[in-house]
């Protein structure tokens, strides 16, 4: 079993070949099942990351630097700035130390917007560590908090609406677990749902009930105010 060091940041980095995968939509799908067979535990996981946010701290101070004493800004949002900075570290060493010697190439890397998002996505997440029955937990779970909102829909619709990681999760373990993502059933507590609308329609009409009767009273009120033997008229006229 491996355990990643410090030491293993660059070879790790590496394994994930981040410039060819760059080159397509969504290549960090792809880059975060390498990198969670190269970061076998959670622990492992959070130590590259604290590494790579290391020598992104260093490049994008550096760059800042530069910048202002340039006055050669990038011209970039934080998030796009945030990619940047994570696409050069992906790009591997000799990239990353280059880059960091010449800060003006980031800049002009910047302005050529050469560079991908994200290298950052390629880092397999807790949940990506949990058993299958944790993460298919956490599944149905997402599916029920949808359905309080009146989204009983096909499961698929469901785990997309919950986050990638759930239509990732049903590929996974449709087989295993004999889960039918076209059955609504398996994803959503029909039961809770039905007493949550039920709710919503019971608070709906109490809401509607007191909007009613505060109308009416404060109908009562003006038509007493408004009457010439009103007590409180004929109090305000006794001052006059």
């Amino acid at each position: 079993m491996s355990m990643y060091k410090n030491e293993d940041f660059w070879n790790v980095v590496e394994s994930v070949n981040w410039a060819k995968l760059s080159e397509n939509d969504r290549g960090y799908d792809e880059g975060k099942k390498i990198l969670r067979t190269q970061l076998e535990t959670a622990d492992e996981m959070e130590a590259f990351q604290q590494d790579l946010s290391q020598r992104v701290g260093v490049l994008s101070n550096t760059v800042d630097r530069y910048a202002e004493f340039a006055d050669d800004p990038c011209g970039l949002g934080d998030d796009s700035f945030s990619d940047l900075m994570n696409h050069i570290v992906g790009l591997g060493q000799a990239v990353y130390e280059d880059e960091l010697t010449h800060p003006e190439r980031v800049v002009a890397r910047a302005h050529k917007y050469d560079f991908a998002e994200s290298f950052l996505y390629c880092i397999p997440c807790g949940e990506d560590y949990a058993s299958d029955e944790v993460r298919l937990e956490g599944a149905r779970s997402a599916a029920a908090y949808w359905a309080t909102k009146g989204l009983v829909i096909h499961g698929k619709e469901v785990a997309e609406r919950s986050g990638r990681k759930y239509v990732e999760l049903v590929a996974e373990l449709e087989e295993k677990l004999g889960i039918d993502p076209s059955d609504v059933v398996n994803w959503v507590d029909i039961e809770a749902y039905n007493a949550a609308q039920a709710t919503v329609k019971e608070a709906q009409a109490a809401a509607d009930e007191a909007h009613a009767r505060l109308a009416e009273a404060q109908g009562v009120l003006d038509s007493i105010f408004d009457s010439p033997f009103s007590p409180v008229r004929v109090t305000l006229n006794s001052h006059y």
